[in-house]
């Protein structure tokens, strides 16, 4: 986990505007899985999911609906 924590770093410093519709999608389907009750209770996956949230919510393609 640790190491998807810093793979993802980067991205959550893309801008909005510049998100494309793969990464945003790629993005969204790493919150779907970090959802799983597997890893409900620990912290790390649930910051990841949090950011993966946030990523997408102010993201063009879901201020545009699917």
């Amino acid at each position: 986990m640790e190491g998807a924590a810093e793979a993802l770093a980067p991205l959550w410093d893309v801008p909005a505007e510049q998100r494309k519709t793969d990464v945003v999608v790629r993005t969204a389907r790493i919150g779907r899985h970090l959802a799983r009750p597997l890893y409900h209770g620990s912290p790390l996956p649930s910051q990841l999911r949090e950011q993966v949230e946030e990523f997408t919510r102010v993201s063009p393609l879901y201020r545009l609906g699917p």
